[in-house]
């Protein structure tokens, strides 16, 4: 059963994980409740295409497709809303056909994206479309389901493109630099392949704003849900949790069918999201992973816990201070060094458990985006790179742990198989940095290889703690 709202502007959106809900759903939530009639409000219709996706589907109906969203300040507060913008959910493997109608449909105005930094099926090492990712080879023929966005995407442009005066906004809402620009090549590689005669159509009437999203959304547990309903009386099977912070910066597409979200707060609409995006990945996303990393192997189980230790907080100030912030443009408004403090803040909410395995997880397609552009741009004007070589050993530390332990197979990574092999070789850490399609560039270069080598013989050495302990000294003296 479907919330029943007859809105007729809609958004496609796939990958309708707590993150989406929490961010993207809440914003159109917050403009949909203040909106003058229904002429103007949006509804969003889930599109969900993975097998994992079914448990979560079967519970969001039984849920009649609402949910409660609480968000979670430092200081204790708690504010909780109900979401219902979500009016529907199609589970693309049981009925694909269903799912390319409604992205066909003349009232469909975005389709939007969650899917990971993954999700865009790009090879790091020269950036082209991974054209032998199986899922992609069962897409290209069209007499086959679709599997991917891209084989969905096709086949409703087939039927869109008879539209007169059609225009759609495909939006990414990924942590990637231009999200919009390596959405459109992604589209553009498939559709060579898929039916070239489709660039037209795409050329014509479809765009791809970037943009940067900004939320803390950790994984909801049985114990939130369990607390949520002593204090409510409501169990929500379905519940998510955040921290009270929202943003949300847009590149204000062309097209008249988009909603008006400017009017909400936190949403900003701009020329260019580049200085935004690279702010965000650099200092929150990359702090991320320098927590997580560091945290895990100091037996911290949550960030908030990670944060508070003072050799982690101090390393991640210095890297984002002597690293990140110098290759950083300037953005009007923004004190970086401000932007830094209100970020560590966040991670210390306690409010917010974020566990430290969900921040690390997926690192394959986290670290070309987060630490290694900034690596690659210190290098580029020979200047220190040495904390962002240390997390790319922590990083390193943590996939050989699990491997001493003989528990790689719970590592929660979808690029696994990029590396899994390097430990039948004689030198895998060597071999897992000279991985082309993992760290590009940076493959070949002995001076990133020699600096995260050394660095990781002083983990293995010393232990975590006192490795932080010894680069915070070199990086002092330097």
């Amino acid at each position: 059963m479907n919330v029943d709202l007859k809105y007729h502007n809609t958004i496609v959106h796939f990958g309708v994980g707590n993150f989406h809900r929490a961010h993207q759903a809440y914003a159109i939530q917050k403009f949909n409740d203040n909106a003058g009639n229904n002429n103007e409000k949006w509804s969003i219709c889930g599109a969900a295409i993975l097998p994992s996706d079914k448990a979560f589907v079967d519970r969001f109906e039984k849920n009649n497709c609402l949910y409660n969203l609480s968000m979670k300040a430092a200081d204790g507060t708690e504010e909780i809303i109900q979401v219902n913008v979500i009016n529907e959910i199609i589970y693309g493997p049981d009925d694909p056909e269903k799912l390319i109608a409604k992205i066909a449909h003349p009232d469909t105005h975005v389709v939007s994206f969650t899917i990971t930094e993954g999700g865009y099926n790009r090879n790091e090492a020269n950036d082209g479309f991974i054209y032998d990712n199986p899922s992609i080879i069962n897409d290209l023929n069209k007499s086959n389901k679709p599997q991917t966005v891209f084989g969905y995407l096709a086949r409703a442009f087939e039927l869109r493109k008879h539209i007169p005066e059609d225009k759609l906004v495909l939006l990414s809402c990924d942590n990637l630099q231009e999200n919009g620009v390596v959405l459109k090549k992604s589209v553009e590689d498939f559709l060579r392949s898929y039916d070239k005669e489709l660039l037209k159509y795409l050329y014509q009437s479809v765009e791809f704003p970037n943009s940067m999203v900004d939320r803390i959304t950790p994984a909801t547990s049985i114990e939130a849900i369990d607390v949520f309903e002593n204090n409510t009386g409501f169990r929500d099977e379905v519940l998510v949790q955040s921290e009270d912070f929202f943003q949300w910066i847009i590149e204000k597409p062309e097209s008249e069918k988009f909603p008006a979200l400017e009017e909400v707060n936190g949403v900003k609409f701009v020329k260019d999201v580049k200085p935004y995006e690279k702010m965000k990945l650099g200092i929150l996303n990359g702090g991320h992973s320098l927590t997580g990393l560091t945290g895990w192997a100091m037996e911290y189980s949550l960030i908030n816990e990670a944060i508070r230790d003072k050799n982690i907080a101090g390393l991640f100030e210095l890297y984002v201070k002597n690293e990140v912030i110098p290759g950083l443009e300037n953005i009007d408004g923004i004190d970086y060094s401000e932007y830094f403090l209100s970020v560590k803040s966040r991670f210390e909410n306690p409010l917010i458990k974020d566990n430290v395995l969900r921040i690390i997880s997926d690192s394959t397609s986290k670290f070309p985006k987060f630490i290694l552009p900034v690596i690659i741009k210190r290098i580029e004007e020979e200047k220190d790179f040495s904390i962002a070589a240390f997390i790319v050993a922590c990083w390193w530390n943590y996939i050989y742990q699990m491997y001493i332990l003989g528990k790689t197979d719970e590592i929660v990574d979808s690029g696994k198989k990029e590396w899994v092999s390097v430990f039948l070789e004689e030198n895998p850490l060597s071999e897992f940095l000279s991985l082309n399609s993992i760290f590009g560039k940076l493959a070949n270069s002995e001076k990133f290889k020699g600096k995260v080598i050394e660095y990781f013989e002083i983990i293995q050495e010393s232990g975590m703690e006192a490795a932080i302990t010894e680069v915070l000294k070199l990086y002092k003296k330097a």
